[in-house]
C-alpha cells in the first residue's frame, strides 16, 4: 500500500532535522524497539501518534459502528472493543436513551450507569476512535503528527529553546489546519521566537 503524504522515512527524517541530527537513508532494521538514533526518532513518532489520534479526528473515527452486547457468562451482557480503539467519541444505544460512553479493560463502559453490563443483546451505535499506523493516516494527520513529535523530540535530544520556539509555532499552524477540517477551536500561535530572540 502506498504512503498518503510522506513516508515514515521521511517523516523521522523530518523528526531528525528538527533535533540538528543529518537525515538518514534507511529505518532501523529492529523498528522502533532498536537502539540507534533513527529508532529512537521512531519510538517517539509511534507514541505521539497515538497521542495524537487519540483526540478523535475525522481521518481516524469510525462513525455510526453497530456493536451488539454479548452474553459473557451468568447473563452479563457485555461489548468489547478492538485494540486498535482509543476512545468512544459519541454513543447512540438503540433504545433511545442517549449516554456516554468510554473504555474499561477493553469492554464498553457506560458511563451513566457505571457499569459494562447492559443487561440484555443491546444495540448501540458508537463513533470509535481508532489507531492507525501512520504509513496509512491521511497526508493532514501525518503532518500534524510530525510537527508534534518534532517539538518533543528536539526538547528531548537538543532543549534548544530557539529550535522550540520554531517548532512550536509550526505545530500550531498544523493544529490550525486541522481545525478548519473538523471545526475544533485551535489553540492560538505563538510568538515565533523566545524572549530576545536568543538561544539559553
Amino acid at each position: 500500500m502506498a504512503d498518503a503524504g510522506m513516508t515514515t522515512l521521511e517523516a523521522v527524517n523530518m523528526v531528525l532535522i528538527a533535533a540538528g541530527i543529518p537525515r538518514v537513508t534507511a529505518l532501523d532494521a529492529s523498528g522502533s524497539a532498536g537502539t540507534s538514533t533513527e529508532a529512537e526518532a521512531e519510538f517517539f513518532l509511534e507514541q505521539t501518534s497515538r497521542e495524537v489520534q487519540a483526540r478523535g479526528y475525522p481521518e481516524n473515527t469510525n462513525y455510526g459502528v453497530s456493536h451488539t452486547a454479548a452474553d459473557v457468562g451468568g447473563s452479563v451482557y457485555k461489548i468489547t472493543l478492538g485494540t486498535t480503539v482509543l476512545d468512544i467519541k459519541a454513543g447512540r444505544p438503540g433504545d433511545g436513551d442517549r449516554r456516554a460512553f468510554s473504555i474499561r479493560n477493553g469492554f464498553l463502559w457506560d458511563m451513566n450507569r457505571n457499569t459494562d453490563d447492559f443487561g440484555s443483546a443491546l444495540v448501540i451505535a458508537l463513533d470509535l476512535i481508532i489507531e492507525t499506523p501512520f504509513a496509512e493516516c491521511a497526508a493532514p494527520l501525518k503532518s500534524k503528527i510530525v510537527a508534534e513529535t518534532a517539538v518533543k523530540y528536539q526538547r528531548f535530544k537538543q532543549g534548544s529553546l530557539a529550535r522550540d520556539a520554531a517548532l512550536t509555532a509550526n505545530n500550531a499552524v498544523s493544529e490550525v489546519s486541522m481545525a478548519r477540517r473538523t471545526g475544533v477551536e485551535p489553540m492560538p500561535v505563538p510568538q515565533s521566537g523566545p524572549p530576545g530572540g536568543q538561544d539559553r
